[in-house]
C-alpha cells in the first residue's frame, strides 16, 4: 500500500509537504502542487479515510438492550458473546458497550429497561426487540439522532438503521420441508409457537404454515404458549399434544426450547418415534442432538448477530459508513454428524 513517505520521497519533498497538498492547506508553490500531484497518480495512492477518521474519533458508547442471559435456557448468552467479542476488538477504538437487561417474560421490566437506556448519553442501541407489540411504541420514542439496531428479531416498519437477523418465514419454510421428509408425508405434524408475541417466532410459524398450504401432509396442527417458565405447565401441554393426536409423527419447536419437548418424549419412551426439529445451539439442545432426540436443529448464528450487530453501530457512527438496511444470516441446518466441526468452525472465527 503507497503511503504519504512513498509520495514524498518521488516528489522530493517532505512528508509535511505532500499532507499539505492532500488536505489543501498552507502555503505550497504551484510547482510543488504539480510534483505532489503527479507522484499521487504515479503510484496510484488512495488516502487511509478508516484511519483518519479513527485518528479524529472521540470515545462512543453503545447500549445493548436484551433480555437476561440466562432466560430462555441461557439462549442469550449466544448474542452477548458475540457482541462482548466485539467490544474486545472495538476497545482500541474507544468504543465502550453498555447493557440494560430485562426480563422477557415482564412487559414492565422491558419498559423499565427500555427507560433507564433511554434516559444515558448513549451514542447508538441494539436492541433484541422479542416483545413486538411494546417494542414498536417504546422504539418510536427514540431521537432520530440517536441511531439504533435491532437483533435476533425486527419490527416491520420501524425506522431502525439496520437488522441483523434470519429470514424468519424461510426458516420455518425449511423446517417443514425437513419434517415432511423426515415423517414421508405420513401421519400429522405439528408447530409449537413458542412467545406468540415476537415477531420472528410468528414468521417461523407463517412461513411453517404456507408450506403445508398445498396439502403435502395428512395434516398439521398448531399450538402455541408464553408460558415456558412453568415447565409442570409446558409438560402438561406437551402431554394434551400427544394424546390429542395419536397419529403424531413430528413437530417443530420455534425457538431454544426444544430439547424440553425432546426430554419428554426421553421419558414417555416416544424418542425417535416423533421427529423433533428446533432452533439454537444451547447446550440442552445439543446434548439431545447427540443422543437422537432431537432430529435437526437450525441455527440463527446467533452469536454473529450480535457481534455484527455492534459491528454496524460502530460502522455508521465512528467510520460515518453507510450500511446495510437488513444483513442476514445464513439458515444453517446442524445435525449430530457436524455439530462439533460446526462448533470449531465458529469458535475459530468469534
Amino acid at each position: 500500500m503507497t503511503t504519504i513517505k512513498d509520495i514524498a520521497e518521488k516528489a522530493g519533498v517532505s512528508i509535511g509537504t505532500v499532507d499539505r497538498v492532500i488536505h489543501k492547506r498552507g502555503r505550497v508553490s504551484e510547482e510543488t502542487i504539480r510534483a505532489v500531484e503527479k507522484a499521487i497518480r504515479d503510484l496510484n495512492y488512495t488516502p487511509n479515510i478508516f484511519a483518519r477518521r479513527l485518528k479524529l474519533a472521540k470515545p462512543v458508547t453503545f447500549g445493548v438492550l436484551m433480555p437476561t442471559m440466562d432466560q430462555d435456557s441461557g439462549y442469550w448468552r449466544l448474542p452477548a458473546a458475540g457482541i462482548k467479542k466485539a467490544k474486545t476488538e472495538l476497545a482500541c477504538h474507544q468504543v465502550d458497550v453498555r447493557f440494560f437487561h430485562f426480563d422477557r417474560y415482564r412487559p414492565a421490566s422491558f419498559s423499565r429497561a427500555f427507560e433507564a437506556m433511554l434516559e444515558t448519553d448513549l451514542d447508538g442501541l441494539l436492541i433484541a426487540p422479542v416483545l413486538a407489540s411494546l417494542s414498536a411504541k417504546l422504539t418510536a420514542r427514540i431521537p432520530p439522532e440517536r441511531p439504533y439496531v435491532f437483533f435476533d428479531s425486527t419490527i416491520p416498519g420501524s425506522a431502525c438503521l439496520s437488522c441483523t437477523i434470519q429470514d424468519s418465514y424461510q426458516s420455518g419454510m425449511l423446517s417443514a420441508r425437513l419434517l415432511n421428509l423426515l415423517c414421508g408425508g405420513i401421519g400429522t405434524l405439528a408447530a409449537l409457537r413458542m412467545a406468540p408475541d415476537d415477531y420472528h417466532i410468528n414468521e417461523r410459524v407463517r412461513g411453517f404454515q404456507h408450506y403445508f398450504s398445498g396439502g403435502l401432509s395428512s395434516g398439521f396442527v398448531i399450538y402455541e404458549t408464553d408460558n415456558a417458565r412453568d415447565r409442570k405447565s409446558l409438560k402438561r401441554l406437551f402431554r394434551t399434544i400427544i394424546e390429542e393426536h395419536s397419529g403424531l409423527r413430528g413437530i417443530f419447536i420455534t425457538n431454544a426450547q426444544t430439547f424440553l419437548f425432546a426430554r419428554f418424549l426421553e421419558e414417555e419412551g416416544l424418542a425417535g418415534a416423533i421427529h423433533v426439529i428446533g432452533y439454537d445451539l444451547i447446550q440442552e439442545n445439543i446434548d439431545c442432538l447427540k443422543n437422537g432426540s432431537i432430529d435437526f436443529l437450525i441455527s440463527q448464528q446467533s452469536d454473529n448477530q450480535g457481534y455484527q450487530g455492534l459491528y454496524t453501530l460502530f460502522r455508521r457512527v465512528v467510520l460515518n459508513e453507510a450500511v446495510e438496511k437488513e444483513i442476514f444470516m445464513p439458515i444453517e441446518i446442524i445435525t449430530r454428524e457436524n455439530i462439533d466441526y460446526y462448533q470449531q468452525q465458529w469458535s475459530a472465527h468469534v
